[in-house]
């Protein structure tokens, strides 16, 4: 039997954009076979696994992170020059892949600070690299004419990225 009933992600990150139904085909007591969800959570990655109830398909066990993943590297930089581009994985040697999901992204993160590389996935956006205060920085693709986000001035605006061979960001100390 099929039916078109709402999915409870329990956080997961499941559906497509604006949907929040799903195709069921399950016969009593049997495992739903859902159609019109992801595979893995695009979070966490976890396979999630399906129960039928009251009317609805639930995910049984909650994502781990349904907040998503922040990530935040603090890079030395003894030379107090930066060189920002979209790649550098080849100079620290690092097979490193972030793969699809936000749980993957934050490992190759994480992996590639320690090698003393920030290193960010930040899609096909081109994005610049902004001065935030004395000390900080700001990765960001500003949307032009949007008077819901905070506007990031122009003089602020230190180096343009381009992500058209890897959809990813790297800054490292000049010298390294």
């Amino acid at each position: 039997m099929s039916s078109h009933i709402p999915l409870h992600t329990n956080g997961h990150a499941l559906l497509p954009k604006r949907t929040n139904a799903v195709h069921v085909f399950a016969e009593p007591g049997e495992d739903p076979l859902v159609v019109g969800a992801h595979f893995t959570c695009a979070i966490c990655d976890e396979r999630p696994v399906y129960v039928l109830r009251d009317g609805a398909v639930h995910v049984r066990e909650p994502c781990r992170y349904p907040r998503g993943i922040t990530t935040e590297v603090t890079l030395d930089v003894p030379t107090g020059k930066l060189i920002v581009t979209a790649d550098l994985r080849d100079v620290y040697d690092a097979d490193i892949h972030a793969g699809a999901t936000a749980l993957g992204q934050a490992q190759a993160v994480e992996a590639m600070a320690n090698l003393g590389c920030a290193y960010g996935p930040v899609g096909n956006s081109c994005p610049s690299l902004y001065r935030n205060g004395e000390d900080g920085y700001i990765i960001a693709s500003p949307i032009p004419d949007d008077d819901d986000l905070p506007s990031l001035p122009d003089e602020n605006r230190m180096a343009d990225i381009c992500t058209d061979d890897l959809w990813a960001y790297s800054i490292a100390d000049f010298e390294d």
